[in-house]
């Protein structure tokens, strides 16, 4: 009967007379009606039958479930799978369990569920296994600290279970083992003994590429238990760094974002081998196996320091000024879990030289590859501890093969948020401050300067206007703002000091406070919904956005005053040699209307000399010198002479000959280079300069529930629709320009096939 009852069906009845009968039945006995009714103690048929009963009334009326608990029915249970007398009970009595388990975890970890679930795993079939382990992830998510002894019992359990070629069954051990490790996080003591020292190095080798395809386990749930093992962890991070672990996430990382690796195996972690489909799957959203492999990636690399005395004695240990056993042992407290993550990183050669040689351009090409603002956020966080953990000899290196101006150019001018922007900003410090002046004459090439006082002004607009809308409408959140600010700057306060706010001890502090929120947010099952609010930023900035703008502008302004200062002595030292000078003076002689064939032949071989040169010429320097207006203006001389009937004679096209003829070198890849003409170089140039320069207005055809903002890298991955609107005078005659513009350049690459 209880097997096709209903809710509906159940009313009325007495469950506490009902409840407790079958719970006497499985205990074997009859309580006070043995001797009426002859019950016979033991009886294993009548003990499987108030099992299944019971089962079928939790199936019928979950709300039972409870009243089954006070009755203790989760004691009966675990006694019987304790002690196994008859395989059929036992299977039963999992199966019960296992049912009472999804609602009252703690209680059947009070009553030895967790023990008595996996005592005899291996006794019992693939389909109870499945049954035992996912009772198991269940009871997992309700033990204390008092139950350490069961849980390290079912920990050794578990240890090997996650490698079953059975994927339910290694699945239900993952999340199982994953609940344990992370329920005595907040005893770093116990959870240091509650891991064994070869779990970490399994797991490693079984998620490496040549056992890619042989594990069961899914190498998402595999990743998040190293993170959970290794955080706050100093002796499991350096065990997972011997077992190069760096050298893994990285190539997860890189064929994730960036695309398929030479020399790599096609089915290597089910990735498509072809480099567009990466792309495309990275734009649409990032996998949970490359978002796993970033928070790893993090958590592995050491926190930036937040107060001065640490920021001095990490540069002393960086740039080898401080043994790292000294440094360790130095000082009357104890070290902090920021100068142990790093002296394991220093100390290990083999990791430092991975991360010079292939995970800072790796980084670099990910963020360039992805338009998620969290993955963003995560590569860039992990680029700005990975230049800060590098020396200058290793930042060399490292920075060798990587565009890293043109790289700070584009990151700092984002809009997408005050976050990615102050780290950006950061990025450039470090590598400003760790090698001064190799990189400033590129800063300036790139237009790093304009850039920085144009997100110093929007950011100072943005505090105007975070300051009036508080005014007109002050609300509670305010107060949660200003303790926010509070609590950010309280490590540098602590010592009543005034807070410098241009320090790098202070930017540490703010970005170290946002870095949890993106770290330690990794719920076990994500709905759509939830994975779509992953990639905005609410829950990345919070609701301290105060003192990120402030920080902003704040990095802004002091990068800005190195640059100009470095600018003017640029200057002052060479002035007549410089790119910019050197194009603003070809711009002028050829917007002179009576230059020479000769000059003009002068000016194109100078151009295309100064566009296939080893220094090159930038889009920044293009654009600012006016030689784009110039050469405009010498196709629209020779188009209008055309028009006219009048000989324009062949200056126009003995410029195109030079742009054609002179060719330069370029680098394909590691072994092979290939000839480029100045003319291709030109092109080039002005179609960055027209991604930079061009805006189109985009609006939304639908809104999410996640209430964040939207950022011009996110609307790449929404629905758009275009607003065809009637054109204002000022843009006709914009148009009528840019139509003739463009006749004159069909000319002109007409002269150029001929």
């Amino acid at each position: 009967l209880l097997s096709i009852s209903t809710e509906d069906s159940l009313v009325g009845l007495n469950f506490g007379e009902l409840g407790q009968s079958l719970v006497n039945l499985l205990k074997g006995a009859d309580g006070d009606y043995g001797e009426l009714t002859g019950f016979i103690e033991n009886n294993v048929d009548i003990m499987l039958l108030a099992c299944r009963c019971l089962s079928n009334l939790l199936e019928a009326l979950p709300l039972a479930g409870g009243l089954l608990a006070r009755l203790g029915a989760i004691e009966v249970l675990c006694g019987k799978l304790l002690e196994i007398e008859y395989i059929d009970l036992a299977e039963q009595a999992l199966s019960t369990l296992m049912q009472m388990s999804k609602e009252f975890p703690a209680k059947v970890c009070e009553a030895g569920g967790l023990s008595a679930c996996l005592m005899f795993l291996d006794f019992f079939a693939t389909g109870t296994q499945r049954t035992a382990l996912s009772c198991a992830a269940n009871c997992a998510q309700g033990v204390t600290k008092d139950q350490f002894s069961q849980a390290k019992d079912a920990v050794q359990v578990l240890e090997r279970t996650i490698f079953y070629t059975d994927q339910k069954c290694a699945e239900y051990s993952c999340h199982a083992l994953l609940c344990l490790i992370r329920a005595f996080r907040s005893s770093p003591e116990l959870a240091r003994q509650l891991v064994s020292p070869n779990l970490l190095t399994s797991i490693i080798e079984s998620i490496s590429p040549n056992r890619a395809d042989s594990i069961s386990a899914p190498p998402t749930l595999l990743l998040r238990i190293l993170a959970a093992v290794t955080h706050d962890s100093p002796e499991h991070a350096a065990q997972a760094l011997d077992a190069d672990i760096i050298m893994l996430l990285e190539r997860i990382v890189k064929r994730q974002f960036v695309g398929a690796a030479g020399g790599s195996s096609a089915a290597e972690y089910s990735v498509s081998s072809t480099h567009a489909s990466a792309r495309q799957d990275s734009v649409a959203r990032v996998s949970d196996l490359a978002w796993e492999a970033l928070r790893l990636l993090v958590a592995l690399l050491p926190p930036l320091p937040s107060t001065p005395d640490a920021i001095t004695q990490s540069e002393a240990l960086v740039s080898g000024g401080s043994d790292i056993a000294s440094a360790i042992d130095s000082g009357d407290t104890e070290p902090s879990s920021q100068l142990l993550c790093l002296s394991a990183i220093l100390g290990r050669p083999r990791v430092t030289q991975q991360l010079q040689e292939t995970l800072v351009s790796t980084l670099i090409d990910a963020f360039h590859s992805t338009m998620s603002a969290a993955a963003r956020h995560c590569l860039l966080l992990a680029l700005l501890r990975t230049l800060f953990t590098l020396n200058a000899e290793q930042l060399i290196v490292a920075l060798k093969d990587a565009n890293l101006p043109t790289f700070i150019a584009s990151a700092i001018s984002s809009v997408e948020s005050p976050l990615l922007s102050a780290m950006s900003l950061l990025v450039a410090r470090i590598v400003m401050e760790k090698l001064p002046g190799a990189f400033t004459r590129d800063f300036i090439r790139e237009g790093v300067a304009d850039e920085l006082a144009e997100l110093a002004s929007n950011a100072r607009a943005a505090l105007l206007s975070a300051d009036e809308s508080s005014q007109d409408a002050p609300t509670e959140s305010d107060s949660s703002v200003s303790e926010a600010n509070e609590t950010a700057t309280t490590p540098v306060e602590a010592d009543d000091r005034p807070t410098d706010t241009t320090s790098l001890a202070h930017a540490s502090v703010v970005i170290n406070a946002h870095a949890p929120r993106l770290l330690h947010s990794a719920p076990a099952d994500r709905s759509s919904s939830q994975v779509r609010a992953r990639d905005g930023l609410s829950h990345l900035l919070g609701s301290d956005t105060r003192t990120l703008h402030e920080l902003v502008v704040c990095q802004a302004q002091l990068l800005h005053s190195q640059l100009i200062v470095a600018e003017a002595s640029n200057v002052a030292n060479c002035s007549s040699s410089s790119a910019l000078v050197q194009l603003r003076r070809l711009a002028q002689q050829l917007g002179d209307k009576s230059i020479s064939a000769e000059d003009m032949r002068a000016c194109a071989k100078n151009l295309s000399k100064m566009l296939v040169s080893a220094d090159g010429v930038t889009c920044y320097e293009l654009t600012q010198s006016g030689i784009v207006g110039s050469l405009a203006s010498v196709l629209e001389r020779k188009a209008d002479m055309t028009r006219s009937g009048v000989d324009s004679g062949d200056s126009a096209d003995v410029f195109a000959a030079c742009l054609l003829s002179q060719r330069g070198t370029t680098v394909t890849s590691e072994s092979e280079t290939s000839t480029i003409t100045a003319y291709e170089v030109l092109v080039q140039r002005l179609q960055e300069a027209l991604c930079i320069a061009e805006s189109i207005g985009i609006s939304e055809t639908y809104r999410l529930d996640s209430g964040d903002a939207c950022t011009p890298a996110d609307m790449l991955t929404k629905q758009i629709r275009f607003s065809v609107t009637p054109a204002s005078e000022e843009h006709m005659s914009a148009l009528t320009a840019a139509a003739n513009a463009s006749e004159a350049a069909r000319e002109a690459s007409a002269t150029m096939d001929r």
